[in-house]
């Protein structure tokens, strides 16, 4: 089994005026390998099996091995059953676009794995998550002296942060020290991606949806969302049948981790001109960086989902788009207005425009919403039918009959004034544990729910409590609230 995680790097210095002095090598994307280096990561070395077709740069990875180092080797053992799993790190390598998009991965590899249930899978995935690694301190010459400090100790699945941090320091010219602003060089949401024979059974405890394989010959391809650390992580899991074409699954697994780091780095970059962040006055340098960046990554964006689409049917660069952070409508029209105070080209405006409101329509979709329900009704005859849940289902690739889902849940016993009662008492408790977005679009949805429930709105109550997602149900287990507990496995499909 191989398990690779993903960091993605974004980086707005390029787009501010009066930018602090950036080194001039490595000149991604066209680096000199075995030559180049990136200060206190390593050496830049060509790509053994080379890039990805079509793409230029992704045939050199910078060797990161000295920016995140593991503390103690990386065995998992179940207590339980006392299996025994040796874990080997294959690489920690780093890439950067040479304007915005930086992704460090990091991969981990064992050898045939036993059978794991869904327990030991969940506890298998979290303790490479948990693994203590270090990074170096940031050195005195490249930032003021609040900045500099010791070796920052954390776990694998909270690194990005410090990984951000420090290259934002390695990559600056030295002298004279300058202050670095923690969203200059920001993290996105890691992403995950294993990989695995068929025989080696791995049962995935996360709720998850499983995507046909197309190009990927016999293989099984599903897309995971799981909880880790008070949020939400993605995560696919690629399972390798004896006849898979090596060449396919490995163009597939760049071509989405890819994906992932430019849909991250994009949300960063936009939110940080909404924000007045990024603020470039019009027809300077640092405005037209901003410009060739968000013209050459809608670009980049539309022939990766094109890629990925075809090598796996079904809605997977849209899953891939699908993040916990994507702007509402208030912040698209910030965004938009920025823009124009900018004095963004006409055409340029025009794709991010698109890209945005494409990006709140899936997110509308994925979280169940009326308005995306409509539109699918609307367009019903241009898709391909498909029968899903109940006795009769809903029509449409995306559909979802939340009808059959609540009747269902009825002829088991359920009681919708039972729910609402009990909806309330979870509500209350999510709100005291939300600390992030999806935490509060969770507590918003459950609360919806209740809402529907007290007017006897069955099929509402149901639609809501699929936005409510993984994290609800996790906390509806811990706090009592049987009904809801079974109402919320109908919604989300356990």
């Amino acid at each position: 089994m191989f398990l690779s995680i993903l960091f993605p790097f974004a980086d707005s210095r390029y787009f501010l005026d009066g930018r602090v002095s950036l080194l001039g090598r490595p000149l991604w994307p066209s680096v000199s390998p075995d030559i180049d280096f990136v200060r206190s990561f390593g050496s830049i070395r060509k790509r053994k099996l080379g890039g990805m077709r079509g793409w230029i740069g992704e045939g050199a990875l910078c060797e990161a091995n000295r920016a995140l180092r593991f503390l103690r080797p990386p065995k998992f053992r179940d207590a339980a059953s006392g299996v025994e799993i040796p874990i080997t790190v294959a690489f920690r390598r780093f890439y950067f676009d040479g304007l915005a998009v930086g992704k460090l991965e990091v991969g981990l590899t064992t050898l045939d794995v036993p059978p794991l249930n869904r327990r030991q899978t969940g506890d298998f995935i979290n303790h490479c998550l948990n693994l203590p690694v270090t990074i170096p301190p940031l050195s005195p010459k490249a930032v003021v002296a609040e900045q500099a400090g010791e070796a920052v100790t954390t776990v694998l699945g909270r690194a990005g942060g410090p990984l951000a941090r420090f290259y934002a320091a390695c990559s600056i010219s030295h002298p004279p020290p300058v202050k670095l602003d923690n969203w200059s060089v920001a993290a996105g949401t890691p992403l995950l991606f294993v990989v695995h024979k068929h025989t080696e059974r791995i049962n995935v405890p996360y709720f998850g949806k499983r995507l046909p394989g197309g190009g990927l010959t016999n293989c099984e391809l599903t897309y995971h969302e799981m909880p880790y650390g008070g949020r939400t992580l993605r995560m696919w899991v690629l399972a390798l049948s004896p006849s898979a074409a090596y060449r396919n699954v490995r163009e597939i697994k760049i071509c989405l981790l890819r994906l992932h780091a430019e849909h991250e780095v994009m949300r960063l970059v936009l939110q940080n001109i909404a924000t007045n962040k990024i603020n470039a006055s019009p027809r300077t340098p640092a405005s037209n960086m901003l410009q060739r960046y968000l013209n050459e990554a809608t670009r980049r964006i539309s022939r990766l989902g094109s890629q990925a689409d075809s090598l796996a049917t079904g809605d997977i660069s849209e899953l891939a788009r699908e993040s916990e952070d994507l702007m509402n409508p208030g912040e698209r029209d910030a965004l938009l207005d920025s823009l124009k105070n900018i004095d963004v080209r006409r055409t340029i405006f025009s794709k991010v425009q698109d890209y945005v409101n494409t990006g709140i329509q899936i997110q509308n979709q994925f979280y169940g919403s009326t308005t995306y329900t409509q539109e699918i009704n609307e367009t019903m005859e241009q898709n391909k039918y498909k029968i899903i849940g109940g006795s009769h289902g809903a029509v449409g690739d995306q559909a979802v009959n939340y009808g059959n889902i609540y009747n269902d849940w009825k002829q088991g016993g359920g009681d919708l004034q039972t729910l609402a009662q009990q909806l309330d008492t979870l509500r209350a408790e999510l709100g005291k544990q939300a600390n992030q977005a999806s935490d509060y679009k969770a507590v918003a949805a459950v609360a919806e729910a209740a809402e529907a429930a007290k007017k006897e709105e069955g099929p509402t109550v149901f639609e809501h409590l699929k936005s409510a997602g993984q994290w609800a149900y996790d906390i509806a287990l811990k706090v009592g609230v049987p009904v809801a507990v079974e109402a919320l496995k109908k919604a989300l499909g356990f």
